[in-house]
């Protein structure tokens, strides 16, 4: 889903024709893909960042869980879900989830899951947390 009036910091067009360009000078001259690998690692990720802010993603997850057509594995229908946010020394927000089974439902388990900056909590995760959950843990 993108916002209105915002667009990708890289076109598809850019891409491709980078991509042809690159194919044809290693097809002339095979070094320069390393010269090119290089090249990328070092400016690539300045080049993902337009456009990216923490309240961005946020508000970007709460719009698609409102809708209707989110998979059922990652529903929280027998699980008490709740998320937030939590503020650290420096001013960052942290999100946190809390997965719990039901009311009655005997916990076999308690499991800490702390990722690093970056890493993936994704929508994903969310259904392996919600696996551990039914299975008590």
């Amino acid at each position: 889903m993108q916002q209105p009036g915002l667009r990708p910091a890289i076109s598809p067009i850019h891409i491709c024709a980078t991509g042809l360009i690159a194919f044809i000078a290693a097809s002339l001259w095979p070094p320069i893909i390393l010269i090119v690998s290089i090249l990328l690692a070092l400016i690539a990720p300045s080049l993902f960042f337009e456009n990216d802010s923490a309240e961005g993603r946020r508000r970007l997850y709460k719009l698609f869980l409102k809708y209707g057509d989110i998979p059922e594995a990652m529903k929280c229908n027998d699980v008490d879900l709740e998320e937030g946010y939590w503020t650290n020394s420096r001013g960052m927000l942290l999100a946190t989830s809390i997965l719990r089974p039901k009311a009655g439902t005997p916990i076999k388990a308690v499991v800490c899951f702390c990722h690093g900056f970056l890493g993936s909590s994704s929508y994903l995760i969310r259904c392996e947390y919600q696996r551990m959950v039914r299975a008590g843990i």
